[in-house]
């Protein structure tokens, strides 16, 4: 699948990245913590993933050592199965995509947005009962001795009937779980934690306001849980906080654009050197997107408030 003209009115995404929306040395501070944190982003557009001409790429997500991406692939008649892509190494090029085997794949559920944890025996995703978006609820599924992921179930502490439970996050050690919940133009995010073999519990609000450019809103966590990206439309947002105890930083907005295409599933290496989105510009027309991240500084860095660099 080739990029579109339809991309054009996007600066090929430059403007996105390169322009007066480019923001260095980012500087942030929030009363709310004891620090600020400062972080550079530059991203430039790299290049579209390459995933065939036999399917249509949705929403996915990288493993935490960004060698593979997990995703969705909807074919001609419609038909959706759970794929993956493996490359050597993070910033290398991803080989072709993958099917996964076991009952994953069987026909049972309508998986989109999987997330995975560091060791990949994890995996949480988004099946949705009635294929419309209110029917979206999560779901949970672990490797069995098979390698496949078999052991799936509906997370019901965290799962609302008539509201969207989707974008799921899932940390590393796969013990707690970032999500959205949406109902109406209303998105507000999630955490539960996990509460043993037997799913996760009542989730609490993340406590991160921000201001809601579309209506839809998809994050993504370093793996230490510490650095938030938000992409909102056609916005994304960076916060950040000392340690998983605190709040978040008051979300600063790093960059925007005007876009003919639909933004979602936001997903970055752990040193956000390399950035994917994916991009719906039609019917039946999406695409993964890859941005690379130009700045020197691309770690952050806590002070303490007045010795800011």
């Amino acid at each position: 699948m080739k990029r579109t003209n339809k991309l054009a009115g996007f600066a090929l995404l430059g403007m996105f990245f390169m322009g007066s929306a480019t923001v260095s040395n980012l500087r942030i501070n929030a009363p709310e913590t004891p620090v600020s944190t400062v972080r550079s982003f530059e991203f430039q557009f790299s290049n579209q993933i390459e995933v065939g001409a036999e399917m249509m790429p949705l929403v996915g997500q990288l493993s935490k050592d960004g060698k593979s991406m997990y995703l969705t692939g909807q074919n001609h008649q419609g038909k959706k199965q759970l794929y993956k892509m493996s490359r050597t190494k993070a910033g290398a090029d991803f080989g072709k995509p993958e099917r996964l085997a076991g009952a994953i794949n069987d026909g049972k559920y309508d998986i989109i947005m999987p997330s995975v944890s560091n060791d990949e025996q994890t995996m949480v995703f988004v099946h949705s009962a009635n294929g419309m978006q209110n029917g979206n609820d999560l779901y949970v599924a672990t490797k069995g001795a098979t390698g496949e992921f078999t052991a799936i179930q509906a997370i019901e502490a965290a799962n609302d009937p008539n509201i969207s439970d989707s974008y799921p996050w899932l940390s590393a050690d796969g013990n707690r779980l970032y999500f959205t919940k949406q109902q109406g133009s209303n998105i507000t995010f999630y955490v539960t934690e996990r509460t043993g073999a037997e799913g996760f519990g009542k989730p609490t609000e993340l406590g991160i306001k921000l201001p809601k450019s579309n209506n839809n809103m998809s994050c993504h966590l370093s793996s230490d849980e510490k650095e938030l990206f938000v992409l909102s439309g056609e916005v994304i947002y960076y916060s950040a906080r000392k340690s998983t105890a605190d709040k978040f930083t008051l979300p600063v907005e790093i960059a925007n654009t005007s876009n003919s295409g639909y933004l979602s599933g936001i997903t970055l290496t752990d040193d956000a050197s390399e950035m994917f989105v994916y991009n719906s510009v039609g019917f039946r027309n999406t695409q993964i997107l890859k941005f690379n991240n130009k700045s020197n500084d691309s770690k952050p860095v806590l002070t303490t408030p007045g010795h800011e660099k």
